[in-house]
């Protein structure tokens, strides 16, 4: 056993040895037309944004490329009908949504042309629109009154929604609700409601339930009582979905991955066309 002893720690200085560092040149930058449009049936403006990508390696860039010379097509591919967008500024093309509604469970297509001749386009369902009379409130509890070790009274409060319409797969739900209090003679208070699970996929069947959560503070003198819900209820296309979730990441966490840009169009170009619906209102119990 003794000779073992003597080579393995003269084996592993041999290979400590051998590492040598090694400078890695940056992947060639090979720049490409990036397109961001989402449409729906409440806007009144079909719109296009429209710019190149910049280099990550080297030095920053603050500002875009942006594309002013292309062509920018919306199809019904249900109707067959299409329509031009026309270029406004900073990349941004637009056309009047009255030339061409936008139909809930219609497919649309975006074809963009660049002067160059390149072509690439990006296809999106638009989702159904939410009916408020399929969303009540299942349940709700008011916890019991307590104090954080701040000395700051509170009371804690859950909800619980169903919503009963159609949602089809690759479509999400999501819920934008404020609960309102009423707190004896002081009036009604209001506090943003925090869905744990928002953001659930059609395809499986209403209803389709959410949890809510939420502190209310110590206003006035009474306990207070709940009232009813108001906000909005919204359905999104995945490309839509894809696109935002990116949007929240924070850049500035040394200990994130990069932030990969979702993109649905074809050829290669980055970008996507999404598509939503959404209901405001009041819910009551």
């Amino acid at each position: 056993m003794k000779p073992w002893k003597l080579i393995l720690p003269a084996l592993v200085l041999a290979l400590a040895s051998c590492e040598r560092d090694t400078e890695l040149e940056p992947p060639a930058f090979v720049k490409k037309p990036v397109l961001i449009s989402y449409i729906s049936p409440s806007d009144p403006l079909i719109k296009a944004e429209l710019s190149y990508t910049v280099p990550y390696f080297g030095k920053a860039q603050d500002s875009a490329e942006y594309i002013r010379d292309a062509v920018v097509t919306l199809s019904d591919d249900d109707l067959g009908k299409s329509i031009q967008l026309s270029y406004q500024e900073w990349g941004v093309y637009s056309a009047n949504a009255a030339r061409l509604p936008i139909e809930p469970g219609h497919r649309y297509t975006m074809m963009v042309e660049l002067a160059n001749g390149f072509r690439c386009s990006s296809s999106t369902v638009v989702p159904p629109q939410p009916q408020l009379r399929d969303l009540t409130i299942k349940g709700y509890q008011m916890g019991k009154k307590r104090e954080s070790n701040w000395g700051y009274a509170y009371w804690p409060f859950s909800l619980t929604l169903d919503y009963k319409g159609e949602v089809e797969s690759n479509q999400f739900v999501y819920a934008e609700y404020m609960a309102l209090l009423e707190d004896g003679p002081f009036g009604l208070y209001e506090e943003s409601m925090w869905f744990t699970n928002s953001g659930l996929e059609g395809g499986s069947g209403a209803p389709y339930t959410f949890f809510g959560e939420a502190q209310f503070g110590d206003y006035g003198n009474a306990d207070p009582s709940f009232q009813f819900i108001a906000g909005t209820l919204w359905i999104v296309d995945a490309n839509y979905r894809a696109f935002f979730q990116t949007q929240f990441q924070n850049p500035n966490n040394p200990f994130q991955e990069p932030i990969l840009f979702h993109s649905s169009m074809s050829e290669g170009a980055l970008g996507f066309l999404g598509s939503y619906t959404f209901a405001e209102g009041e819910i009551y119990p």
